[in-house]
């Protein structure tokens, strides 16, 4: 099936269940599909000022969360369509904001409501759900543009082109691997453990032993 919502699609992501999709617009909106008839179950708007630059689902719970270039998080709720909630990522809710929300992980248990966003400012926070609280916040470079977590760490890429290791109990940075000379496009961790791969912007994607010492 075909399905589009007439803007432009900026993001999406399958949710655990497999039936259906979230999918973030230029227009700000948000919209949760059914896969198997192509319907769409909510038109979720309201929330944004700017182009979605992220989606992700909760695996243990019925939410989505939106990143946008407003510098915000919407949360929303899969059954009614409505917000819960927001993270407020930079000091206004703006247009173009330089805080704009560039990656969003959340925790997938159903006893791990959290997230941890990166935003173009070069910060990466860890936020409560439940109370919408920021718990920490670490400046990692100049622009973060990729994040993939683990239990304790947060392997962030960056616009310079660096991937940097935080530590999320302390704040602390824990390791750091250079080698590209463009922006970081993507990351991911490896299924041999201890290893990292990165796409960047200088046409290169390159393989990195994360193992850190004892």
């Amino acid at each position: 099936k075909v399905m589009g919502g007439g803007e432009r699609v900026e993001c999406g992501e399958v949710l655990g269940d497999g039936k259906r999709a979230v999918c973030g617009y230029s227009d700000g909106s948000v919209r949760l599909w059914d896969l198997r008839g192509g319907e769409v179950q909510h038109l979720m708007t309201g929330g944004h000022k700017d182009t979605i630059t992220t989606v992700v689902g909760h695996g243990g719970r019925e939410v989505v969360l939106s990143g946008s270039m407003d510098s915000t998080v919407n949360i929303w709720n899969c059954n009614s369509g409505k917000s819960v909630g927001m993270l407020m990522c930079g000091e206004a809710q703006v247009e173009n904001s330089p805080s704009s929300v560039e990656c969003l992980v959340v925790g997938q248990g159903r006893g791990d409501y959290t997230a941890i966003t990166g935003t173009l400012d070069g910060r990466v926070a860890v936020w409560d759900l439940a109370s919408q609280v920021e718990r920490c916040k670490m400046k990692v470079g100049e622009g973060v543009t990729v994040i993939k977590a683990t239990e304790n760490l947060v392997y962030c890429g960056t616009l310079e082109g660096a991937v940097r290791a935080i530590d999320i109990r302390t704040g602390a940075a824990v390791n750091e691997w250079s080698g590209n000379k463009g922006s970081v496009l993507d990351l991911q961790l490896g299924e041999v453990e201890g290893t990292l791969v990165t796409a960047s912007d200088d046409g290169t994607a390159r393989v990195f032993d994360v193992r850190l010492p004892d």
